[in-house]
């Protein structure tokens, strides 16, 4: 017995969809295949921490590791003029720039707001070093990125200049 055309139509999109859905079924319910051959992963034998440790407020200064040793600094979570994502915190802002601290990386970063970039520069490098109670050389020990944003100038925007007074202190291009 001949099936209708449209009759016929139907059962082929009727058993198509019954066997896409068999197959999304397939992959769907199936699992991982375990492999018995590997060894299980190897735990550390102490604990690993994804949070970093940020001082009591109430703390006067707190340390930044180095490479050659902390630095002890004034405590920027003493009164954050921001606190920000992964326990960071802003510590300095004006018109000029603007300052935060991570304590994942134990990393500074400068962002220079003013167009005027050289004596903007001069000034956030002065200030770092009041607010946080330490000299040059010490600063040049902690990872300090500073920056300048596309939409203050867009020729100095990118790089890592560092501070001008350390070793990886780079000079801004000249107009």
């Amino acid at each position: 017995m001949e099936l209708p055309g449209k009759t016929k139509l139907a059962v082929y999109i009727l058993s198509g969809l019954l066997l896409i859905l068999t197959i999304v079924l397939y992959f769907y319910t199936k699992s991982e295949p375990t492999n018995n051959n590997q060894p299980a992963p190897v735990q550390p034998s102490f604990p690993i921490s994804t949070s970093f440790p940020t001082p009591s407020p109430n703390e006067d200064k707190m340390p930044i590791n180095t490479a050659q040793g902390a630095v002890e600094i004034n405590n920027l979570y003493k009164n954050p003029a921001k606190t920000l994502s992964q326990s960071g915190v802003g510590f300095i802002r004006n018109p000029d720039y603007y300052m935060s601290y991570y304590p994942e990386d134990q990393g500074f970063i400068i962002t220079i707001l003013n167009p005027n970039i050289e004596q903007s520069r001069i000034d956030a490098e002065k200030s770092f070093l009041q607010f946080i109670d330490i000299n040059e050389s010490q600063a040049c020990l902690l990872k300090v990125t500073l920056n300048v944003p596309f939409d203050v100038n867009a020729e100095a925007s990118g790089p890592n200049y560092g501070l001008s007074f350390c070793p990886n202190g780079k000079p801004f291009p000249k107009n």
